[in-house]
Order: structure tokens, then C-alpha cells, then sequence
């Protein structure tokens, strides 16, 4: 009788601890994550790449990305984000050398197109049916007198950090990375958290 009281008590403990430690990295992953979309908003690229899984820039380099973004509202395409709400963050998942974990967010933005070059009805068609094709027909809304979208998308991304530290750092979910993840998060652990989290849905 003892025996088994000890082993409840062991088992007890154990999924007292799990859940503790789980906890405790979800909680972390929320704060750094936080970090993140406040540079987002507003629009600080330099703290955004702060925030971006280092990895990253093996294949296009920090500055290049950094360039990339400025260059929009140079070429006259004003973004603004105006919500970002965590909606679940996964268990985390570990590799020899690091850990994971799958976030599902909200994000509200507009795409104001400030250019007389956008300014044409081809143009425009081109640019709605491409945000329909990625985020829906009923998460956009087009203002065609300030040539503005206003998008809804429901968004993925990938904590990362290694063993030893709570340092989370992020890479963002999409179509057009899917091909590249396997780069830098193994494939086992990558379809494992994608598919226990879209089952949840």
C-alpha cells in the first residue's frame, strides 16, 4: 500500500512539475513575444530583427531585411499594424540542442498604397485578389478612395530558443517559408507541433 502511495505521490509530483515548467516557458514565450510585435507596431526593424531567430540571416543578411522594409514606404506602400492577439502557444518540443514551440496569433494591419503608380484599377484587382488568395475573401476590406486595405489574418509562428536559456526568438509561419522551415527547425518536431495545434482548432 505504501508502494503504490509513493508511486502516486512520484506521479503527482512529476505532472506537478511538467506543468510548472511549461508554464513558465509559455509565460516567457508570451513576454518575448510581446517584445516583438511592440517593435512591430512600431515599425522599429532594428528591435523587430532583435527579435528574429538569428538563423534567419544565413540566407538573406540582417541589413538586407531591415532595407527591405524602409524601401516599402519609400516606393510609397504605408503599412500599419494595429492589433496583434496571442490566441495559443504550444508545448514545447526539444531537439538535442534546442527547444520549440508553435504560436497561433491574430494580426490586424492596413496596406495604404500612397504611390500614383498603384493608383490604377489593374493594379488594385491585382492587389485585392492577392490578399484574398492569402488571407481570405472575408478578412479584407478595401477602401478604393484611399486605395487602403484593411486585412485580418490569423498568423503562425515558431518560438525558438536553446536548451540552456530562455532567450526565445522567433521565424513567422507562412506559404511562401513553409519549403525553408526544415532549415532551420527539424522536420519531426515541426509537423509534430503543427498538427497537434491545428487538431486543437
Amino acid at each position: 500500500m505504501k508502494t503504490k502511495i509513493s508511486l502516486l505521490f512520484v506521479l503527482v509530483y512529476s505532472m506537478h512539475s511538467a506543468l510548472w515548467a511549461q508554464s513558465k516557458e509559455s509565460k516567457q514565450i508570451r513576454t518575448q513575444l510581446e517584445v516583438y510585435f511592440q517593435s512591430t507596431q512600431n515599425k522599429n526593424w532594428e528591435g523587430v530583427m532583435d527579435q528574429v531567430y538569428p538563423k534567419i540571416f544565413d540566407n538573406t543578411p540582417r541589413e538586407q531585411i531591415i532595407a527591405m522594409f524602409n524601401d516599402m514606404e519609400n516606393r510609397g506602400m504605408k503599412m500599419d499594424f494595429n492589433r496583434f492577439e496571442i490566441v495559443s502557444i504550444s508545448e514545447v518540443k526539444k531537439s538535442d540542442i534546442e527547444k520549440f514551440a508553435l504560436v497561433f496569433y491574430l494580426s490586424e494591419f492596413s496596406i495604404e498604397f500612397l504611390g500614383e503608380e498603384y493608383h490604377t484599377a489593374e493594379v488594385m484587382s491585382m492587389m485585392e485578389e492577392s490578399f484574398y488568395n492569402n488571407y481570405g475573401r472575408e478578412n479584407v476590406e478595401y477602401n478604393p478612395a484611399e486605395y487602403r486595405f484593411k486585412i485580418k489574418a490569423n498568423k503562425k509562428i515558431f518560438a525558438v530558443a536553446n536548451k540552456k536559456t530562455d532567450d526565445w526568438k522567433f521565424i513567422e509561419y507562412t506559404a511562401d517559408n513553409a519549403s525553408k522551415m526544415d532549415l532551420f527547425i527539424p522536420t519531426e518536431i515541426r509537423l509534430d507541433l503543427l498538427s497537434t495545434e491545428e487538431s486543437k482548432k
